[in-house]
């Protein structure tokens, strides 16, 4: 199945909940600058609020209950209008009252597909294929349940935004939209 979204850097998707280690007390947290920023409610959350702005692709309800337990990879095919852009997958179970909480996610930066120490730049709306590490997990989808898979170009503040440019988001460059 293919689909199509806007990356925009200057407004990325927020990260909501995930494997996120934020090490501030709640006492910490009234005086921390940014406390909202920081998305310390780390772990499962509905992922809702965001997924207007993604791609989903949801299963039927389960006829059966379902058990996952390990690593889980998402192998996505996708091209960009830019040089360089980041896929975020996130594998939620969508409860029947419409809750879609997210069990685990990854990321990876296009540029380091191929190498984690050699950048390759893609060509702009020429497919390549990323292999997303979503790390492990172990649930039960019950019975009633859907299985959700949410893509989006972002989760900030947990990771870094990519600027589409090929280079990081701190170097002095200008931001790109993609699609």
């Amino acid at each position: 199945s293919s689909a199509e979204f806007l990356h925009d850097p200057a407004e990325p998707i927020p990260s909501l909940g995930g494997a996120a280690l934020f090490n501030l007390s709640p006492d910490e947290a009234i005086t921390a600058e940014h406390w909202a920023d920081l998305n310390a409610q780390a772990g499962s959350r509905d992922q809702r609020p965001i997924e207007s702005r993604c791609v989903t692709f949801t299963s039927a309800p389960l006829d059966e209950p379902l058990e996952i337990t390990g690593p889980v990879t998402a192998l996505v095919y996708l091209s960009s209008s830019a040089v360089d852009t980041d896929i975020v997958v996130r594998l939620c179970d969508v409860y029947p009252d419409g809750r879609s909480m997210l069990l685990c996610d990854g990321i990876q930066r296009a540029r380091y597909r191929t190498s984690p120490f050699k950048p390759d730049l893609l060509q702009p709306d020429s497919p390549v294929e990323l292999k997303v590490d979503l790390w492990a997990t172990s649930n039960l989808f019950r019975a009633g349940h859907r299985i959700r898979v949410i893509l989006s170009s972002s989760s900030y503040p947990r990771f870094d935004v990519n600027p589409g440019t090929g280079q990081s988001m701190f170097a002095n460059t200008t931001p790109v939209k993609a699609l």
